[in-house]
């Protein structure tokens, strides 16, 4: 059979298509949230440099060789992709199809929210004017969708959204593989670390030195063996956190793509720009990788800071300013005053006592080990045939995956579970290669096979948790009923941590952004 795409052709229609699905939500925030002087020249820069960046990055990939022809992606190839990521999409949640975990109350909150009311979203709590200050790119095409069309039509348009994401995402990780097949199509929904092991392991060792915890160690999610730490399988940040995870995986991509492939410009700093509103987790994880194309610079200083000079870098700027400002709104006075502090710092001062900070020593190493220290040790072994540019890629996901259980933000430490979403893609994309590379023995890729496949437990307790919510209710589509869902200006505030979580979702009327920025109904509102 005559292959559909090259992976030279799959990357000319994979670069255009990805920066449109990630700055989409940015035209549909600067229009509704900006005055309309700021918005149109935002607007319009944003236009011109996705014009840019498609034509140069496409010119990149249309005169290098990338790829054999034998790792073309084919119509059965792509028909199994479909069906993999319907199949997963179907049973997620996302859209209220399938069986919707206790994250989704946040997250129809937020998409109701952004539907019923005007843009600035503004809440009346207390007597006081509140602002919605939280990452909502993921929701603003559907809540478009929902003001004209009404609720469900809005879920239905959420759903599909999150399908182009998700097909976009998996047809990246072929690419970046350099092999279109079952098996990688199959590795990207199977990938985890070893949650099932670490389950076994520590479940007895807790129940005896730190019985309060045992509650966290159940089969219902078995990624919380690791205290307060966790880095989530593919399936579970589909499940959980599909706004954040769909563009974690396909900036990701376009960056990883950019650094193998550099052009004579680089434009980082715009795919950078193109994420902080779908998750400001997503850019600190990316950091790291812009670091890493930098020093993979052979020239002079002066030199390499002028590949960088470009209409859309400046406009990644921009938007990195624009949406700073929007979060910066978190750093005013709280309104209405709160004693509630979230908690963040490293983790040994978290450590009530010395007993407990010999279990997290101890627990942190086997956390490394089992999360990405096995596979780690496979893929370097496994290495002749890397260039420097693979090399410093690996070593850069390495660092960060080391370097991110250290710092702790939130109860439940979104901080580790959301940075660490690039460096796990990456690491996904080098265990794909590394499984089908010639210079693995047939021993080891056995035992790597093995591996892979215990880590697939973790994605089949989250499908089968799905499937039972599905069977006990015996519908697929589960669209919540308007009177289903509570907005955030009436959530319960009554303990200190219903307060912490709603205040992850507003800000304060009291900064620049909505002072001077904001749209003069939203500020109005503000006022009022």
């Amino acid at each position: 059979m005559n292959p559909v795409l090259s992976r030279r052709r799959l990357a000319r229609v994979l670069i255009p298509s990805s920066l449109c699905y990630l700055s989409l939500p940015y035209v549909i925030f600067l229009a509704g949230w900006l005055r309309w002087y700021l918005a149109l020249p935002c607007i319009g820069v944003l236009a011109l440099s996705l014009r840019i960046c498609v034509r140069e990055i496409d010119r990149i990939a249309g005169t290098e060789q990338v790829s054999p022809d034998g790792s073309a992606l084919k119509i059965h190839h792509f028909v199994v992709l479909l069906l993999v990521a319907l199949l997963l999409l179907g049973i997620s949640g996302a859209g209220g199809y399938g069986h919707q975990d206790t994250d989704w109350l946040k997250h129809n909150a937020v998409l109701q929210d952004l539907i019923d009311r005007p843009w600035p979203v503004v809440y009346r709590l207390e007597g006081q004017a509140v602002p919605l200050v939280y990452y909502i790119a993921f929701y603003l095409p559907a809540a478009l969708v929902g003001k004209l069309g009404g609720w469900p039509l809005a879920n239905h348009a959420l759903f599909a959204w999150s399908l182009a994401g998700l097909i976009l995402a998996m047809s990246w990780f072929l690419l970046l593989n350099r092999r279109a097949g079952f098996t990688t199509i199959w590795l990207f929904a199977a990938f985890s670390g070893l949650d099932v092991i670490g389950q076994l392991l520590i479940t007895p060792a807790v129940a005896r030195v730190r019985p309060e915890l045992e509650i966290l160690l159940n089969w219902d999610h078995i990624e919380q063996w690791g205290w307060v730490w966790q880095y989530s399988s593919n399936v579970t940040l589909l499940f959980w956190v599909p706004n954040q995870a769909l563009a974690g995986w396909i900036a990701t991509a376009v960056l990883t793509f950019a650094i193998l492939h550099p052009s004579h410009k680089t434009h980082s700093l715009f795919y950078c720009g193109l994420t902080p509103l779908w998750s400001p987790f997503v850019t600190a994880g990316l950091l790291p990788y812009m670091l890493t194309e930098f020093l993979l610079e052979g020239s002079t200083l002066a030199k390499r800071l002028r590949r960088y000079v470009s209409l859309p870098n400046l406009c990644g700027l921009v938007l990195l300013a624009v949406v700073g400002l929007f979060y910066a709104a978190k750093l005013g006075p709280a309104t209405p005053p709160s004693a509630v502090v979230i908690p963040h710092g490293f983790i040994w001062s978290f450590a009530p006592d010395a007993q407990a900070k010999v279990v997290c020593l101890a627990l942190i190493w086997a956390f490394f080990l089992l999360e990405f220290g096995l596979y780690a040790f496979f893929i370097y072994n496994a290495k002749p045939d890397w260039d420097r540019k693979a090399g410093l890629l690996f070593g850069t996901t390495l660092v960060c995956l080391s370097l991110i259980p250290i710092y702790r933000c939130g109860s439940a430490n979104d901080f580790v579970m959301r940075v660490s979403i690039p460096a796990l893609f990456v690491l996904a994309v080098f265990l794909g290669i590394t499984l089908h590379s010639p210079s693995q023995s047939t021993v080891k890729r056995i035992i790597l096979i093995a591996l892979v496949v215990l880590g697939s437990a973790t994605g089949l307790v989250e499908v089968r948790r799905h499937l039972t919510g599905i069977h006990t209710t015996g519908t697929l589509l589960q669209i919540p009923g308007p009177g289903q869902v509570t907005g955030l200006s009436l959530w319960d505030r009554s303990t200190p941590k219903s307060e912490e979580i709603l205040l992850q979702y507003v800000g304060s009327s009291q900064t620049p952004f909505f002072e001077l920025m904001a749209q003069e109904d939203g500020r109005g509102g503000l006022s009022r």
